[in-house]
């Protein structure tokens, strides 16, 4: 794993300006969060690849691993790098549905539209009381 790691992992920072693309290259998208106040609660990236059907292989520590596990677009591993190793496997093992899970994920609960209607109808409701 570690000699084939060294040529299919890629390290992305900063602004990508086809993510469509940069995520049609990416099997997993991996945050590796080692403290729950490691980074963003629900990072864009996350919602970004499974748009495009990209499952997700995030740490116990983040505070998203709660829906990953719920929802099955993804695995949940320990923060180490053991952890990291089987998650992996485990993605690898399970590859076809976890993609799968991981684009109906993204239309069911982060849907443009869907969204919208609802903060509507909660501004609704409060401007009515």
């Amino acid at each position: 794993l570690a000699r084939r790691a060294a040529a299919i992992v890629e390290l992305r920072e900063g602004l990508q300006q086809d993510t469509s693309a940069c995520f049609a290259r990416s099997t997993f998208t991996v945050i590796p969060y080692t403290r729950a106040d490691g980074g963003k609660e629900c990072p864009r990236s996350l919602v970004e690849s499974l748009a495009c059907g990209v499952p997700v292989l995030v740490s116990r520590a983040a505070p998203f691993s709660a829906y990953v596990s719920e929802r099955g677009c993804g695995v949940v591993f320990d923060g180490d790098v053991d952890g990291l190793r089987a998650a992996i496997e485990a993605g690898r093992a399970d590859y076809v549905r976890l993609s799968a899970r991981a684009a109906d994920c993204a239309r069911e609960d982060f849907d443009l539209q869907a969204t919208l209607l609802a903060y509507r109808s909660l501004y609704e409701q409060v401007l009515a009381a």
